[in-house]
């Protein structure tokens, strides 16, 4: 009899944890359609509410992310990207999110960030023609922005040799 009290219990049990794990993948799903309608705001809810139900639902972290970076919550956008990257086994959900990141590093104009965020995105997941794209294009702009600040440190120091040469010859 005690056997048959412990299936029972187990079954239970089962049915209970098949259920929520529907439940908490629905949600997801819920805030996909609300994603992709662009109603940003909600699909972050939902995300978050699959999460707290199952905090292992790495998908729904990555999507948590994406529509942080659309409200332009780059820093909790970055922080879930950082958190799926971290944790997953899944390369392709890794060189992804490394990937985003990337991109909202970019947006934020932080270059050095984003070519740092792309490569290791290309570490993870070489093929990646968009990440790769994306790497030579943050790299391309850092370059110049580095070349912008070379010339306007040049352009200040010989502003200031001038001025020392025009005040070197009126003491004279």
């Amino acid at each position: 009899m005690k056997a048959n009290s412990y299936l029972i219990l187990l079954i239970v049990f089962a049915c209970n944890f098949i259920a929520s794990a529907q439940s908490e993948r629905k949600i997801a799903r819920k805030g996909n359609t609300q994603y992709e309608t662009g109603n940003f705001a909600e699909a972050e809810v939902n995300y978050k509410k699959a999460i707290e139900k199952n905090a292992n639902l790495l998908e729904a972290q990555f999507n948590l992310g994406d529509a942080l970076a659309k409200q332009e919550r780059f820093e909790e956008a970055i922080a879930s990207f950082d958190l799926v990257s971290a944790t997953t086994e899944d390369d392709n959900l890794k060189a992804s999110a490394l990937h985003n990141k990337g991109n909202v590093l970019l947006q934020q104009q932080d270059l050095e960030g984003a070519v740092e965020s792309y490569k290791e995105a290309l570490r993870v997941n070489p093929k990646d023609h968009q990440t790769r794209y994306n790497y030579a294009f943050a790299k391309k702009q850092l370059e110049q922005q580095q070349q912008q600040e070379q010339d306007q440190e040049q352009d200040q120091n010989d502003e200031n040799a001038e001025s020392m040469k025009k005040a070197h010859s009126m003491s004279l």
